[in-house]
């Protein structure tokens, strides 16, 4: 059976800052139930695919699998923290969106990854998944002993903080699991609850994440009009929010990128860019990026919010947290 000091080396010469490996088996009763009520009481909002699948959810070798035989799930974490910032009279957007489109970048190295395997450990078959399967990425990261759910319900690394992509590759080689840290979100936090303070919207408490009222699903996911109460609060927001992450005591020194160089057109958007947003605009802003999530009308739909809430002095007065 092979160890984690074997993927070690490989994981390094990718460029993955952290990685370690879980057996494949079913997810414990007590997240189960932990879904199931955030899901039960609508705190997904519209993200209805969460609801979908969820006996494979729940439990990846069950049924049409994942992948037939899979005996170990490795998972990945990559750095987005970047090198370069907007200026924080920008229109903010997400520093997970600053560079090329992650679910491309991931699911290359993580082929590398599994070729990689093949070449130095032994043949297996293998599936990298990147947000490409129902798969609850947080809860193996935690099993595969990668770091620990903070109160913001981050996956946070010790020492290095949560400005990472999280990435799988599900394999039929057997693995020796490393330590799992499962604990509940917020177990390793104390009484710090500066994350709880700082969401502009509410949407964090500590009783968990309504996705409904957070600034990340509404200007990315939710299709329709934003409620004023809300759109408000979003001070100089465009394109998610990284407030909960800003604010939190274990990302006072993020370790940089090295996968994900930031695109120019995000360091160079202004104001000015968003009056008469066109799409030629949002193609220039959002091409190969994951800025391609919000359609053409929820990008426009965000920059006329921005530009009301400067117009108004929201854009200031609202900006809790401000960009690190």
């Amino acid at each position: 059976m092979r160890k984690l000091e074997d993927l070690l080396p490989l994981s390094e010469e990718i460029g993955f800052d952290a990685v370690g490996v879980a057996s494949l088996d079913a997810v414990d009763e007590a997240q189960k139930n932990v879904f199931d009520r955030w899901l039960s009481d609508g705190r997904n909002g519209e993200m209805a695919y969460l609801e979908r699948n969820l006996p494979l959810r729940y439990d990846p070798r069950c049924g049409d699998s994942i992948l037939a035989d899979a005996k170990t799930v490795v998972v990945v974490a990559a750095s987005y923290f970047p090198e370069k910032r907007q200026p924080k009279d920008a229109p903010q957007i997400s520093k997970y969106a600053y560079g090329a489109d992650y679910h491309v970048v991931l699911r290359e190295n993580l082929n590398r990854l599994g070729l990689l395997m093949t070449e130095r450990l032994g043949a297996h078959s293998f599936r990298p998944i990147v947000d490409t399967a129902p798969f609850l990425e947080r809860y193996w990261a935690g099993r595969a002993g990668l770091g620990f759910l903070g109160r913001n319900h981050s996956l946070i690394l010790g020492g290095k903080g949560s400005f990472f992509f999280l990435g799988e590759l599900v394999t039929t080689m057997a693995f020796e699991p490393t330590s799992a840290l499962t604990e509940k979100p917020g177990a390793h936090c104390g009484t710090c609850r500066r994350c709880v303070d700082a969401c502009p919207t509410g949407a964090l408490t500590v009783d968990g994440l309504d996705a409904r009222k957070c600034i990340s699903y509404l200007t990315i996911e939710h299709r329709g009009e934003i409620l004023e109460e809300l759109g408000s609060r979003f001070g100089a927001r465009l394109y998610g929010c990284d407030t909960c992450q800003d604010v939190c005591s274990f990302n006072h020194r993020p370790p940089v990128t090295k996968l994900f160089e930031t695109r120019e057109a995000v360091l160079r958007l202004k104001d000015e860019d968003l009056k008469d947003f066109t799409k030629e605009k949002y193609k220039a802003l959002t091409k190969d990026s994951a800025l391609e999530r919000a359609r053409f009308d929820q990008m426009k739909r965000n920059a006329d919010l921005y530009l009301r809430n400067k117009k108004e002095g929201g854009a200031s007065k609202t900006d809790f947290g401000s960009p690190l």
